[in-house]
């Protein structure tokens, strides 16, 4: 109340204020008779009233005009105006004192009114001030009763709801914890939810990422087996690098795009995304799988292209970096390059590199317990020891074979069995140009009991060679009877073309059947399946058993099997029309 109490208390100082403005404001209107009291002291107050001069001007204005015309007239008379000149000159005089005065009194009435009008500027000047200072006070005031107001409001609603609350507290709390337990429920569900899609994006992701990991391996490990490359792993492979930046790759981004170029066959642009990945290799990837991975693909791809020098320098360059490498993976790909340097050596007639190759590698993996790395120990030993057999030396490839044999013969890996199996063939062929048919028809024996029945295709080529081959071979040092009983022995196995052509052959050599026939299984052989039959351990017998018209005939099949002729010239040597 106290507030309200000032507020009016001030608005009654204000209202005060005009009343004392308004009686100092009547001072100016007495201000001209004390003036005029100033200026003439010889004139009461009803003269020097400014309308009463105002008449006597007017009257003395009046006189004049007519004393003007009276001395008009008595001057056109020719009477004397002597008087009348005289009294207008009087009349003139008091005429221009009169307003003199009247000038006098307008300028003390101006200065009065002046000074007037500025005294109710002022008073105006201070009653808006007066007024602007009660518009804040006014609104101070409010502001504070609002405050004020507010706050006592505010402190009874306060009281009121904690009174409600502490009357209502326990459905307060049930209402707000069911509320919150449905929020939490919702919440919950949308979480679940994300988690869930989340979680199911993740794993297509990663899905995603396996099966373009898997795509890559499996096409790097046909190359690196030679084999075609599977059309759906090329198919993944090439996706993955559709959005490769090609200009800024990665080693390894370079090295799919290669990949992508080696499956399509194109072998030139595989080999520029090669040179790129190297280029793009950090200090820290040189001495990595990666680096490893990309020589070796240099190096297929030059194989492909027939550019054996270019392939021999790619294994080099592998071996030279790569040959004291602990890491298994990497030491792969050093004996998968060395003994292709040998394979490549042997190839070109370069025995003696191919044997020192070969050796290198058996010295370096021969204990290694990689599976990978003893498919390579164990084909080396089957090459070396046909390398020996080339230079001549049958006692060292019989060592190669034997090792061989004996280091692997328990191997449960089929790419190593096959290594046994060619091996033992092999021992079984040398043997037999010795002429020690009981060795031969020993390493025979064993390769049949071993092997017979398994189900693969170069194994069974061994066996069907070895037994093909034990055929021939009876011819010198069993009876013909035996040799027939091996001949269809072979025929029942085989469904090889040039197998049953041989055993045709042979059977016209101990006259069970005629040249027709075999010239008929021969012809039965594809036009481009590669002729491998040699008869060089039978030679000798052919020579000495066989004379005229049969022995032309034999020498012609044999020079179709050496000399690879093709049938009509055959057919033309025999003698034998359509």
């Amino acid at each position: 109340m106290r507030y309200y109490s000032l507020l009016v208390c001030l608005l009654v100082s204000l209202l005060a204020l005009p009343n004392i403005t308004i009686a100092g404001a009547s001072s100016p209107t007495t201000a001209p008779n004390v003036s005029a009291t100033h200026t003439t002291s010889t004139v009461n107050s009803t003269q020097t009233h400014p309308d009463w001069q105002y008449q006597q001007l007017f009257a003395m204005q009046n006189q004049l005009a007519r004393l003007d015309e009276k001395l008009k007239q008595q001057t056109a008379l020719g009477n004397d105006v002597k008087a009348l000149e005289t009294t207008q000159q009087t009349l003139k005089v008091q005429l221009a004192n009169l307003q003199t005065k009247l000038e006098a009194q307008e300028r003390v009435q101006t200065n009065q009114l002046n000074g007037f009008d500025g005294r109710i500027g002022d008073l105006k000047d201070m009653m808006n001030w007066w007024f602007s200072a009660l518009t804040i006070f006014l609104a101070l005031g409010g502001y504070i009763v609002y405050r004020k107001s507010k706050k006592e409001a505010g402190d009874v609603a306060g009281k009121q709801m904690e009174t409600f609350i502490a009357e209502n507290a326990d459905q307060i709390l049930e209402k707000a914890k069911s509320s919150l337990e449905s929020k939490v429920d919702e919440l919950n569900l949308v979480v679940n939810g994300l988690q869930k899609y989340l979680s199911e994006a993740r794993e297509i992701i990663e899905d995603k990422k396996k099966e373009v990991e898997a795509a890559a391996d499996n096409v790097l490990k046909a190359i690196a087996a030679k084999q075609e490359i599977d059309p759906d792993d090329l198919r993944v492979l090439e996706n993955s690098t559709k959005r490769i930046d090609k200009e800024h790759a990665t080693a390894r981004e370079y090295l799919s795009l290669a990949n992508v170029s080696y499956g399509k066959k194109d072998y030139q642009t595989a080999l520029k995304w090669l040179d790129l990945a190297i280029g793009a290799l950090r200090e820290n990837e040189l001495q990595t799988l990666l680096n490893a991975q990309l020589l070796w693909s240099k190096a297929m791809a030059y194989m492909k292209l027939m550019d054996e020098v270019a392939e021999l320098n790619s294994y080099d360059m592998l071996i030279a970096q790569f040959k004291t490498s602990q890491n298994e993976a990497i030491q792969i790909y050093v004996a998968n390059a060395i003994f292709n340097q040998g394979f490549r050596n042997s190839k070109q007639g370069n025995i003696k590199s191919a044997l020192n190759t070969y050796a290198e590698l058996i010295k370096q993996f021969k204990r290694s317990p990689n599976a990978a790395i003893q498919q390579q120990v164990a084909k080396a030993m089957v090459n070396q020891g046909v390398a020996y057999g080339l230079l001549g030396k049958p006692d060292a490839e019989l060592n190669s074979y034997s090792i061989l044999i004996e280091q692997f013969k328990d191997s449960s890996n089929e790419e190593i069995q096959i290594a046994v199996a060619k091996a033992m063939y092999n021992q079984s062929v040398v043997h037999g140009r010795q002429k020690d048919f009981s060795a031969a028809l020993n390493t025979h024996t064993e390769l049949l009991v071993r092997f017979k029945g398994v189900s693969n295709v170069e194994i069974e080529a061994c066996v069907n060679n070895t037994l093909v081959y034990m055929a021939e071979l009876a011819l010198l040092f069993e009876t013909p009877e035996q040799v027939l009983v091996r001949i269809a022995e072979v025929e029942n196995m085989s469904e090889d073309s040039q197998v049953f052509a041989v055993m045709q052959f042979i059977r016209f050599l101990l006259g069970d059947n005629t040249i027709d026939d075999v010239l008929t299984a021969i012809a039965a052989i594809p036009k481009e399946m590669e002729l491998t039959w040699q008869f060089d351990e039978i030679k000798d017998y052919l020579a000495a058993n066989f004379t005229g018209e049969k022995q032309q005939q034999i020498q012609a099949v044999v020079a179709f099997f050496e000399q690879h002729k093709d049938i009509e010239t055959l057919r033309n040597a025999l003698g034998i029309q359509r």
